[in-house]
């Protein structure tokens, strides 16, 4: 499983999540994160936050590799938070599109699919509805879907842009950014 990790300062009316290192992964922003041990078994009901899940940075800059092998297909979320303790209250609104290179070699938009399969229609856009913070969470966490269209043959590989936009507060704050992500076999 696979998580870009975003964080972002309330008062900062740049637009832009915040860009912090620091050695617990959850309060990176702007990486992408790798679950250590076996994906879960319910992605929707999953808390990234909880004491036994373990992540390990695998990328920065919002771009990742993703190299997909014989076992089953690699899932993404992403993870948005904010730098300091959040409102109870806080109301989030995301939205994630997925777009390709004008001279990408692959047909598709996005490397997932409606159904999951292969063979099912593109899904590129992912619309959570405004969501108040999960009890207990420094952060939301929205799940996309698993990888679905990977190249057939090596060493190709799929480039797909994609923008993740978030809403906070009913409009009070807005958040972008344009990361990269790169499948191959």
């Amino acid at each position: 499983m696979y998580l870009l990790n975003l964080l972002f300062d309330p008062a900062d009316p740049s637009g832009r999540f915040a860009k912090c290192r620091c050695t617990d992964p959850l309060n990176q922003s702007g990486v992408w994160l790798q679950l250590e041990g076996s994906d879960p078994s319910n992605h929707r009901a999953f808390d990234p936050e909880a004491r036994d899940v373990v992540w390990k940075t695998i990328g920065g800059d919002g771009e990742l590799l993703i190299r997909r092998g014989t076992g089953a297909p690699p899932f993404v979320a992403v993870r948005i938070a904010p730098v300091s303790t959040p409102d109870p209250c806080a109301v989030l609104r995301a939205v994630v599109t997925f777009g390709r290179e004008p001279r990408a070699a692959q047909h598709f938009a996005s490397p997932f699919t409606m159904d999951n399969t292969p063979t099912g229609p593109v899904c590129a856009v992912f619309d959570f509805a405004d969501s108040t913070l999960p009890s207990g969470r420094a952060g939301w966490y929205f799940p996309l879907k698993p990888i679905a269209l990977a190249p057939c043959v090596a060493p190709s590989v799929h480039r797909y842009e994609f923008t993740v936009g978030a809403i906070y507060q009913d409009g009070q704050s807005t958040y972008g950014l344009d990361p990269q992500m790169d499948v191959t076999l």
